[in-house]
């Protein structure tokens, strides 16, 4: 997929929705670019790679991640990775004017066409990075977090209170 100017904001990808063109039935959906990525309301049910080697990922206020497959990742990152998002701010589709429940893409098992929902800000499933890694505020990740980094120093940097809980299915 190609995210105008790298750049994801009210935006639901899974495998029933992909603003950016064909659907994934298994919602593995790639990004390859030379420049950095960010990510703000959106919510993604599916496996989501961004390839930037040398770039960063920042995954802003308002994300919502989740594997389609329970045998899938949610997300993998060859470069860095930013998680600025605060779990305290939950997934407004008020704030977006975007419906992330649509027919399709069940939330709790439920589909609506309205705009009044709220989802956690988290992600959940695997997390893979090769690169730095590190957290500003409080996210939640409920899952496992592998980080594959060569720097020497500040490989992983926890700011912020991070939440994570380990998914031991993984």
């Amino acid at each position: 997929i190609s995210p105008a100017s790298g750049t994801m904001n009210k935006v639901l990808l899974s495998p029933a929705a992909n603003p950016y063109g064909a659907t994934n039935a298994d919602g593995v959906y790639v990004i390859t670019t030379n420049s950095a990525v960010t990510i703000s309301n959106c919510r993604i049910v599916g496996t989501l790679v961004v390839v930037c080697p040398g770039k960063t990922v920042t995954i802003d206020t308002g994300v919502f991640m989740q594997p389609a497959r329970p045998d899938y990742p949610a997300l993998i990152v060859d470069g860095n990775l930013v998680v600025q998002s605060n779990s305290a701010a939950p997934l407004s589709e008020a704030s977006a004017q975007t419906n992330f429940n649509p027919a399709g893409t069940p939330y709790l098992g439920a589909t609506d066409s309205d705009t009044l929902d709220q989802y956690p800000c988290e992600i959940d499933g695997l997390v893979h990075v090769r690169g730095t890694f590190a957290t500003i505020s409080g996210p939640t990740f409920r899952g496992a977090i592998i980080c594959e980094s060569a720097a020497a120093t500040d490989a992983v940097s926890l700011g912020g209170t991070p939440l994570i809980v380990y998914d031991p299915s993984l």
